[in-house]
């Protein structure tokens, strides 16, 4: 099976993101030491979140952290087995076409063990690659 991605990953130093946050009064930096990017309230050490989208955070919407999806229309053939949702947490370590190889593995009864799985391997990659910044 080959992977479709529905949605972009929403970084902040991405230019369109970047953009929108530096409008609403925030900056998008990156930290001495620390691995993503992050956004914060001008000339202040808060929020620090590494995305730009977010659900329900009240102090980064202030900066320009957006709650508005990216929405994208697909149809939905019977080549189409499932659809993997994930927060950055995995699409961080895991790319789409990797995701799509370790949940295929696994019979339709077996979804929680497929959902395991991910999770499980997407943590080992973070503790690997970034060790302490979790």
């Amino acid at each position: 099976w080959v992977a479709e991605d529905l949605t972009p990953d929403h970084k902040p130093e991405l230019e369109v993101e970047k953009k929108r946050i530096q409008q609403s009064g925030g900056e998008v930096r990156k930290l001495a030491g620390d691995i993503p990017h992050r956004v914060f309230a001008k000339g202040k050490m808060y929020p620090g979140l590494a995305m730009s989208r977010s659900l329900g955070d009240n102090v980064a919407h202030t900066v320009g952290v957006s709650e508005v999806p990216d929405v994208k229309m697909a149809t939905v053939t019977d080549e189409a087995k499932f659809v993997i949702v994930c927060s950055d947490g995995v699409w961080e370590f895991i790319s789409s076409q990797e995701a799509v190889e370790l949940v295929s593995k696994y019979e339709m009864s077996k979804v929680q063990d497929a959902t395991d799985n991910l999770c499980k391997e997407a943590w080992k990659r973070w503790i690997d690659e970034e060790g302490n910044v979790v």
